[in-house]
């Protein structure tokens, strides 16, 4: 490890795991000498971390707890929104260890004061994460490849869980209707086309190059509109008995329509390719609801209510979940 930059950070690391280290083992760990060692301790002392030393056999470093990093220079209105920030970021992502190491780095890292608010204000938080919550590496891929110019190749699950291999330019990553999708040129298709980063497999940056096309910036602002309801299989047309403005923003996505027709009343449509799913999405409303259609969607409202009242009966015929006379 040549660099005194990267040995420092693996420093930091070291002294994060065990604040005390053996001078010998700690020098082996960093693969260098205990000349290069005394170095780079003397330059961590310099840039103000708090560093004792104890000499002789068995002597060794140790790094002061509070002094692993220094502070952040965050107010509490920054911190509380940099928190805000890594509590969406994990509803979209499926490696939440990620998310929780972030955190817990961030918190050690802020004043005692900003620390105190973040923790209070995390635990009054409940954010709740999407069933297709993404892997940090698929985005990590993505990102790479747009950054470096570099064909992707991936398997694909579509909307109608059809698989296939896809090659592709990939140019920008968008967040929008719940989702991280991929805006890219498919080579193969020869078309530009948008890919949902939960559906993707097996994600391959490859080293084949590429120069962006001359249209990028207007075919991608096509990709941004929301997919036009009629490309999903079925509709979502129901009834709400709420105001337009009381329909839960969760229920905002892509393309769909809330459109008033009575002072206590809407009409919401939107599109889906799974009819069990909008049922199981529509059963969390709090307002009173009637499916208009499609069939399909209105069919598995009526499934998934009879599969509740069988649970219920179930209870009762069992007993479970009744007072103990």
């Amino acid at each position: 490890m040549n660099d005194p930059t990267t040995r420092a950070l693996k420093l930091l690391g070291l002294f994060r795991q065990t604040p005390m280290w053996e001078g010998r083992q700690l020098a082996e760990e960093l693969g260098v000498t205990p000349r290069t060692l005394r170095r780079d301790i003397e330059r961590l002392r310099g840039a103000g971390y708090r560093i004792s030393s104890e000499s002789g056999h068995g002597g060794g470093y140790g790094l002061d707890r509070g002094q692993l990093l220094p502070s952040l220079a965050l107010d509490q209105e920054e911190a509380l929104a940099l928190t805000l920030a890594l509590e969406v970021a994990s509803t979209s992502v499926a490696d939440k260890s990620v998310i929780e190491r972030a955190k817990s780095k961030v918190e050690d890292l802020l004043p005692e004061s900003a620390r105190r608010t973040v923790r209070g204000f995390r635990a009054s938080l409940d954010v709740e994460a999407p069933v297709d919550a993404v892997l940090s590496g698929n985005l990590q891929h993505c990102a790479e490849g747009a950054r470096r110019h570099r064909r992707l190749r991936f398997r694909y699950v579509d909307r109608r869980r059809a698989q296939s291999e896809r090659w592709v330019e990939p140019y920008s990553l968008m967040w929008h209707g719940n989702f991280w999708y991929l805006g890219a040129f498919d080579v193969e298709k020869e078309q530009w086309r948008q890919f949902r980063v939960d559906r993707m497999r097996e994600v391959d940056v490859g080293q084949w190059t590429f120069r962006p096309r001359r249209d990028s910036g207007q075919a991608l602002d096509q990709l941004r509109e929301p997919m036009p309801l009629a490309a999903f299989a079925h509709i979502i047309d129901v009834e709400i008995h709420c105001g337009p403005r009381d329909v839960p923003s969760e229920f905002l996505w892509g393309s769909a329509e809330v459109r008033e027709i009575a002072p206590d009343r809407c009409r919401y449509r939107a599109g889906t390719d799974d009819p069990a799913r909008a049922a199981s999405y529509l059963a969390r409303l709090e307002h009173p609801f009637v499916v208009v259609g499609d069939e399909a969607v209105r069919r598995s409202v009526v499934e998934l209510a009879q599969s509740l009242e069988r649970s219920v009966e179930a209870d009762a015929s069992t007993g479970l979940g009744s007072e103990t006379p």
